[in-house]
């Protein structure tokens, strides 16, 4: 399984209320605190329907964790079969 970390999210403005651009990278993002990654898994996991593309297969994104990265610092993923 290849581990889809995410980099950074971010709801769009105005017009497109309600869809969030997500990055992910094979690199984790480094949350400063397990509450702060836990806090993203939830919103991601709100969402109703993720889709990211790699190697053009569609996967849908869901079952977000957190992990720990490195000392003190935290990770948000997804795994992609």
């Amino acid at each position: 399984m290849l581990k889809a970390y995410v980099v950074r999210y971010k709801s769009r403005e105005k017009l497109e209320v309600g869809t969030v651009d997500v990055e992910f990278a094979t690199c984790p993002y480094a949350w400063e605190t397990r509450q702060a990654a836990e806090n993203a898994c939830s919103e991601l996991e709100s969402l109703s329907c993720m889709k990211i593309e790699i190697n053009g297969r569609s996967h849908v994104c869901g079952g977000f964790r957190v992990e720990e990265w490195e000392d003190g610092k935290f990770a948000v993923f997804c795994e992609i079969a």
